[in-house]
């Protein structure tokens, strides 16, 4: 289940003026527009508002209207013998302490976790589109204190397993854009904040000391490839695994969801 919020968009909210001699509809940045019937040129309509936002408020009305709906669909109307009344009461409490939307989204699952209804959690709307503390997909030793990081492993087809920008297993990574690196702090994270796709300067050498370090130049990825990367290392490993240990008798396959592209995968016969 996905949480959103009704933002409006853009060519939506049609609504025909009372004369019927134009309508109104939300143009591009949520503005307002109005077009005549008869051929003619959109205009925008001048407009602003003071938004007051209280979050309090906001996740209150939202968990309520969460509560009756939940409810009010669930297959069994015994809620599977839970008291859902006691439980919209005992979970409203944590509301006091929510303060971002995955906060919200934990409070409905462990609310609906009192059902125990397989496949019930909730996840919050994705923001998008900020910017995220990118990776450059290097795997450090997390017993070496410092200064810079050391290598333990790096993650195959990523920023750094390519020729031009080649990290070695056991190399040290002393700076990012010039900035020393103590060790694996948050200061480390805070380098590569917003450094998604943009080229990113990396000091690296064979020992933790800069004297003959190199400047490589290098385009972190986000966590959605990051992610992506991983689950391609993982199916790579299980492959050869189930490969060797069936002396190349069984094949292996990983389906990853069973989503929309999955399900056009099987009909078109591609998978």
């Amino acid at each position: 289940m996905l949480l959103r919020r009704c933002l409006p968009v853009a060519g939506g909210g049609i609504q025909i003026a009372a004369d019927g001699s134009k309508f109104f509809y939300v143009g591009g940045n949520g503005t307002i527009r109005t077009l005549a019937i008869a051929p003619a040129s959109p205009n925008v309509i001048a407009f602003s508002a003071v938004y007051n936002f209280d979050r309090r408020l906001v996740d209150t009305q939202a968990f309520n209207e969460f509560y009756r709906r939940f409810g009010a669909v669930f297959y069994d109307e015994k809620m599977h013998g839970v008291d859902w009344a006691k439980a919209r009461t005992k979970y409203a409490e944590y509301l006091e302490g929510v303060g971002t939307p995955e906060e919200f989204a934990n409070v409905l699952s462990m609310m609906v976790g009192e059902v125990n209804s397989s496949h019930s959690e909730i996840s919050p709307a994705s923001r998008g589109g900020g910017p995220v503390t990118a990776s450059l997909g290097v795997f450090f030793d997390n017993d070496y204190a410092g200064p810079g990081l050391k290598v333990a492993d790096i993650m195959p087809k990523g920023p750094v397993d390519k020729p031009s920008t080649r990290i070695m297993k056991g190399e040290y990574i002393l700076a990012i854009d010039g900035m020393d690196i103590k060790g694996l702090t948050e200061e480390y994270y805070t380098l590569l904040y917003d450094k998604a796709g943009k080229a990113t300067e990396v000091l690296v050498n064979s020992k933790p000391t800069k004297e003959g370090a190199r400047t490589i130049k290098i385009k972190p990825i986000g966590a959605g490839e990051f992610v992506n990367l991983e689950y391609e290392q993982m199916v790579r490993k299980n492959r050869a695994l189930v490969d060797k240990l069936s002396d190349g008798k069984l094949g292996y396959l990983h389906i990853r969801n069973m989503g929309s592209a999955f399900v056009v995968a099987v009909r078109a016969g591609t998978l």
